[in-house]
């Protein structure tokens, strides 16, 4: 058996919340949509997110979700052309993707209530 990909949850108090940041400055698709303020749920490539309203859970630490590209450097250059890309970018990769101790080039991207890293491991 293989584990493919994981299919992460975010909650929000209100769904409307994440799709500036996961539709308009992440480029992911709208593939479902229960309404407004309702459950969404988004699509880039071969990643699926839900985007769902619950308030109790919202109220908790934003999750973290890695995903991983095989190009940090040309997505870091698609994301911080974006008029958006300052109020989005987690405060220690405003210079870019950084070679992390596990051979990884990494970079994190966050709204309110979800924190992303995307990494590209070295070869």
């Amino acid at each position: 058996m293989t584990l493919l990909r994981a299919n992460p949850s975010f909650q929000y108090t209100n769904s409307d919340d994440g799709l500036a940041f996961w539709s308009d400055y992440l480029g992911f698709q709208v593939i479902y949509d229960e309404g407004v303020g309702k459950l969404r749920v988004v699509r880039k490539d071969s990643v699926t997110i839900l985007l769902e309203t619950n308030k109790a859970y919202a109220k908790q630490l934003p999750p973290l979700l890695r995903i991983e590209t095989d190009d940090a450097a040309a997505l870091w250059a698609e994301l911080s052309v974006k008029p958006e890309h300052s109020e989005y970018v987690h405060e220690r990769f405003v210079a870019g993707p950084e070679l992390r101790p596990w051979n990884a080039w990494e970079f994190a991207v966050q709204d309110k209530r979800a924190c992303v890293v995307f990494q590209q491991w070295r070869v």
